[in-house]
């Protein structure tokens, strides 16, 4: 699914990276931004969970994201995720 998701991601008009503010920039996250500078689409930045972070962090977070990648916007937003039950 994630090479399905990458090759997707060259043909795509517009790529959206979404992070969880509270986790920050981790492994995971490194390994996208660091695979996302080979992506010349416009990229958006959505940071999630904003309501469960100190605003320094955030804005630290905001920042070292943007330094690594050319974001075209930042969206800070506090977004529930719902897990469905069967």
């Amino acid at each position: 699914m994630v090479s399905t998701a990458w090759s997707g991601a060259h043909d795509a008009d517009l790529v959206c990276v979404l992070l969880d503010a509270r986790e920050g920039i981790d492994e995971e996250a490194d390994a996208i931004l660091t695979k996302l500078g080979t992506v010349r689409h416009e990229k958006i930045l959505v940071l999630n969970k904003i309501d469960l972070v100190p605003r320094e962090k955030l804005l630290a977070l905001a920042k070292a994201a943007n330094d690594r990648i050319a974001f075209a916007r930042t969206f800070m937003v506090s977004a529930p995720i719902r897990r469905w039950r069967r």
